[in-house]
């Protein structure tokens, strides 16, 4: 870590104490980055953590929410070096002194009991708070599923095939998956409240627009943003129940809400095929989920009170403050400012770096990620049987979905029922979960779940047997389904405490995407190889996938064991007593952590307050129980040391993961060498090499098909009188008839081309070059280049007038006279000494002529 960053305002993590099929408080919405430390004082958190009442651990479980949030979407104010300097304070004042004492402007709740405190809430106040989630979570869902029945009428309407229709429900669970993105850190931002009524106004204009729409892609565009809006329930009302349901009562809570987001696209299809049938006409199918959406709207509006105790907080240090005129009051979630940086990792990077690094997660996410996607397979394969095989039509075809309902309602009552179990056996654990024991439902609900696709493909394939039999086949399905879902989703939470909400957005946004896939072939399928074959094919891959949790129940420990994102815990040993564990409470034997019998295990096993660790691996407790934890974006433990594996080349991405080179660096934990990388060269925080070319030449960007000293490749300069580098190709500006003057300069054209001084010139014809560009110019009365040679024009007899014009003199001769040929009689042919037409005879040496000849010839001067 480097000695200018500071630490974050946090705290330690609490002692996980979740239970049934719950999903912990900070699974849903934000992650737990274990880069924190105390804000309060030891014996503060001794007070909190021996007070067993579930109050107590929900104020404990508060504090690690502030570092969660922190840590999952900006940091404290303080904690960020501005590069921008200090504005004046104005109106000539001095700067006022700081806050003495400042953790006493913070406001806290009052105590365990508080009234304020979400969990501390009426009963009746949570119970209608959780219907009307519900609810909004149905909208969602239903809005899924019903406008899939409409496929048909929309090809027809639009006059397109049913695949391209079909694309109306995938763009949707499409728009699921990118949804949260959004919506998990602006609930920690501006809490629960804000983004769940936003999201349903946004969603209910959205299905106005696909109700109102005039062509197809408006159509689809604005599926696709319903998803987007619609995705909020499934981002926040989890955690709005991890808010006000404590640890024993929320496992039913969660059960219920998970039976109703899976109940809104089983419902969808009958509702949608007698809407459909009747005059309605498919357009109705949108405004439906509309006026619903607006009635979500406004239930939430009146009725949903902000349960993050965070932003409950905010809301009364703004109290405070006003009634008090104390304007120092703050809440700790007013000094967080947005990390739009920190905000792009934790909801992008970590998420994908957990899914590929992981073996549980990927193996959790193929397996939900098949599941969920044949939720939405199942809408089409109901619909060929019954309303093909069996003559329903598309009202009546949907209702044997309601065997899947039942067989809902059926895991929903046995997690209920179990959760009892699981409380007991959380308890006899001192509250330490052990995921492995989430895992044997998993495994029945899997067996049924196969078993129910093979009871569906071969009873009602070809119509002779009742109809109720293909429908009796969801009732495995159904509750194989939820259970599934549930536990393997407590399975990850309980697997990755500090990074669930990460392991949870990878699972999510992968199983949208496979789910959004699966109605686009799904019809082709069940139609091509048949109702039975079809199944057969489902429920052999569902059978394959059964292995999974059953490896995970026998070699998860071991998993976990190497895992540096999963903290690792031990079932107690058998026959501990209670006066043993409170022996044992305060120990560091990691023999005997916390409670007797539990043993720690690792490279460098230690027990830390009551918690098993790896000193060389885990970074709160880096090298000892009493160190600083490693801080900073990319903080790790590596070989009982801090290291920042986003940029210490020596444990670049991963601890021991040496980076090599001329100019070795680690930028964004990918091993880089500073001389020669485009993306970072010279520095880690340099912009990317662009250009046509780009490349990196001794830790300076330049562009090969540009530079003159690196022309073509580093190191390659270009010489010349006036050099150049175009295109990759050294070239001399004054001379190179292809680049006359500029590289991108047309190529000179003439007889002969070539290029003198940076200008294009013809050398078969240049009178200022004839010949070569290191030719003087032609002189005489009338100069000119004709074919390489100077020439004059007035007199050569060859070029006389112009070039190539020769003079045909016959026997007697002639010259070339003003540029005209000239030409003598044979009785008195041309005297080259005397340049006249006279008698051979009379044609002296010297020219010189009697005056009686001179008399009477004609003298071509």
């Amino acid at each position: 870590m480097a000695d200018s960053e500071k630490p974050r305002n946090s705290v330690e993590p609490e002692r996980p104490t979740t239970s049934g099929s719950t999903i912990s408080s900070s699974s849903s919405s934000f992650e737990y980055d274990p880069q924190v430390h105390r804000l309060q004082s030891r014996n503060t958190e001794l007070d909190l953590e021996r007070r067993q009442t579930n109050a107590s651990r929900a104020l404990s479980r508060t504090e690690t929410q502030r570092a969660q949030h922190a840590l999952t979407v900006g940091e404290s104010l303080t904690s960020r070096p501005s590069k921008k300097p200090l504005p004046p304070f104005g109106g000539g004042k001095e700067y006022p002194p700081l806050l003495p004492a400042r953790e006493d402007y913070v406001v806290e709740f009052d105590g365990p009991d508080d009234p304020l405190y979400p969990l501390n809430w009426p009963v009746q106040r949570k119970v209608y708070i959780s219907a009307i989630l519900a609810f909004t979570s149905i909208c969602s869902t239903f809005d899924s599923a019903v406008f899939s029945s409409s496929s048909s009428h929309v090809a027809s309407h639009f006059g397109v095939g049913l695949e391209v229709a079909i694309l109306s429900s995938s763009l949707y669970i499409v728009g699921y998956a990118s949804g949260p993105l959004i919506w998990a850190p602006l609930s920690e931002l501006q809490g629960r409240r804000i983004p769940i009524i936003i999201a349903m106004f946004g969603f209910g204009i959205f299905n106005i627009a696909v109700a109102v729409s005039k062509d197809l892609q408006t159509l689809l565009i604005c599926r696709f943003f319903c998803g987007i809006f619609g995705s909020c329930p499934l981002a926040v009302v989890a955690a709005v129940f991890s808010d006000i349901w404590d640890n024993r009562t929320r496992g039913t809570a969660i059960a219920c809400f998970s039976g109703t987001v899976f109940l809104g696209p089983l419902l969808a299809p009958f509702i949608g095929g007698f809407i459909n049938m009747s005059y309605l006409g498919w357009r109705w199918t949108a405004y439906i989920p509309a006026f619903m959406g607006f009635g979500a709207f406004a239930l939430n509006v009146f009725f949903l009170q902000e349960s993050y105790p965070p932003v409950v907080l905010v809301a009364k240090a703004s109290e405070l403050r006003r009634r008090t005129k104390n304007w120092g009051i703050h809440a700790k979630q007013e000094e967080i400012e947005v990390d739009l940086r920190e905000l792009i990792v934790n909801n992008f990077s970590r998420p994908l770096k957990l899914l590929f690094n992981e073996p549980l997660i990927l193996a959790v996410t193929l397996y939900l990620s098949f599941i969920y996607g044949l939720l939405y397979c199942f809408l089409t394969a109901y619909t060929l049987v019954f309303q093909q095989v069996y003559g329903m039509n598309a009202g009546v075809g949907g209702l044997p979905l309601f065997g899947m309902v039942v067989g809902l309602m059926i895991a929903a009552t046995y997690i209920i029922i179990s959760n009892r179990w699981y409380i007991k056996k959380l308890e006899a654990n001192g509250g330490v979960p052990i995921p492995e024991w989430r895992l044997p439902p998993v495994i029945v609900g899997g067996a049924l779940f196969a078993a129910g696709l093979f009871w569906f493909g071969w009873t009602g394939f070809n119509g002779t047997i009742h109809w109720i039999v293909p429908t009796l086949s969801g009732l495995f399905t159904g509750f194989g389904l939820l259970i599934i879902f549930i536990q393997l989703f407590n399975y990850l939470i309980d697997t990755y405490l500090m990074f669930a909400a990460s392991a949870i957005a990878a699972n999510t946004f992968c199983r949208s995407m496979v789910a959004a896939s699966f109605p686009l072939f799904s019809r082709q399928m069940f139609q091509h190889m048949g109702i039975q074959w079809a199944s057969t094919l489902l429920g052999c891959l569902a059978a394959v996938l059964v292995p999974i949790p059953i490896g995970f129940y026998f070699f998860g420990r071991r998993l976990r064991m190497r895992s540096k994102f999963a903290p690792f815990y031990e079932a107690v040993q058998e026959g501990h007593s209670g006066e043993d564990d409170a022996r044992a409470e305060e120990t560091v034997d990691p023999n005997n952590c916390a409670l007797c019998g539990r043993r720690c295990t690792g490279l460098t096993p230690a027990c830390c307050s009551g918690i098993c660790t790896d000193l060389g691996a885990d970074i709160l407790h880096c090298g000892s129980c009493t160190a600083a934890p490693c801080l900073g974006l990319g903080a790790d433990c590596c070989n009982e040391a801090c290291a920042n594996v986003l940029t210490d080349p020596n444990h670049c991405g991963g601890c021991s993961s040496q980076c090599h080179g001329n100019v070795p660096a680690c930028c964004n934990g990918i091993c880089t060498d500073l001389s020669t990388d485009i993306a970072h060269c010279g520095s880690c925080t340099s912009l990317p090499c662009l250009g046509l070319n780009p490349s990196c030449c001794n830790g300076a960007c330049t562009d090969l098909s540009t530079s003159v000293n690196n022309c073509g490749a580093c190191g390659a300069p270009c010489v010349g009188v006036n050099p150049a580098c175009c295109q990759g190709t050294c070239v001399d500006l004054n001379s190179d008839a292809n680049h006359c003057g500029a590289c991108l300069a047309p190529a000179c054209t003439s007889v002969q081309p070539g290029c003198c001084d940076g200008r294009c010139t013809d050398l078969a014809s240049s009178v200022q070059h004839c010949g070569s560009c290191n030719s003087g110019p032609c002189t005489g009365v009338l100069p000119a280049c004709c074919s390489w040679t100077c020439t004059d024009l007035t007199t050569d007899v060859n070029h006389c007038g112009s070039c190539n014009k020769a003079c045909n003199f016959g026997s007697g001769g002639g010259a070339c006279i003003a540029g005209q040929c000239i030409a003598c009689p044979a009785s008195q042919p041309y005297c080259a000494a005397s340049k006249t037409c006279v008698s051979s005879l009379d044609c002296t040496v010297d020219g010189s002529l009697t005056d009686e000849v001179f008399a009477g010839i004609h003298v071509y001067q």
